[in-house]
């Protein structure tokens, strides 16, 4: 099937942050990170955050939906990720704490990768306030995980499962 995993030359996962991000969003990525390090058995390496700006993201891939703004999953992937990766990136994954959405026919999305181009995303957007206090802040932590490790997955080839236990399960 030939699926898509780290080689010698290609053998770390990148995490990409997008966008303004707080003190706790940032301590979410930092632990995601980590878990995704243990999780998948891998380097794990940090990148600075990349600005999402009207530059950076042109009108046609994002929109005001619900009184506030979202973005288009395809255009980070393949407008802005695909063509920045990394030459020993396995994978590459960005994060951010803005809306998405992958299709105007959708309302959102908490992430989207692909199986074939090693790019993906994830918003914590609708994960809940990290800064909001402890018991907030383990939540959002544990749904960060939970949707990075799934995107991640899906950036190695793994398809959505049906068991309802498996982390591949769609949402």
């Amino acid at each position: 099937a030939n699926p898509i995993k780290p080689t010698d030359q290609r053998d770390k996962l990148y995490v990409q942050m997008l966008g303004e991000l707080d003190t706790a969003e940032k301590r979410v990525i930092e632990l995601t990170a980590e878990y995704l390090s243990i999780f998948y058995q891998m380097e794990v390496r940090l990148l600075e955050p990349m600005e999402l700006d009207t530059n950076m993201v042109p009108w046609g891939s994002r929109r005001i939906h619900l009184d506030h703004q979202q973005y288009h999953t395809k255009y980070i992937l393949y407008d802005i990720l695909k063509p920045n990766i990394p030459d020993s990136a396995a994978a590459y994954i960005a994060f951010t704490s803005e809306d998405l959405y992958p299709d105007p026919n959708w309302n959102f999305v908490f992430g989207q990768a692909s199986v074939k181009d090693r790019v993906g995303v994830w918003s914590i957007h609708r994960y809940g306030e990290p800064s909001a206090g402890p018991d907030e802040f383990k939540e959002v932590l544990f749904r960060a995980m939970k949707v990075a490790s799934h995107e991640t997955g899906h950036m190695f080839t793994m398809r959505h499962c049906i068991d309802y236990e498996c982390n591949m399960n769609g949402s």
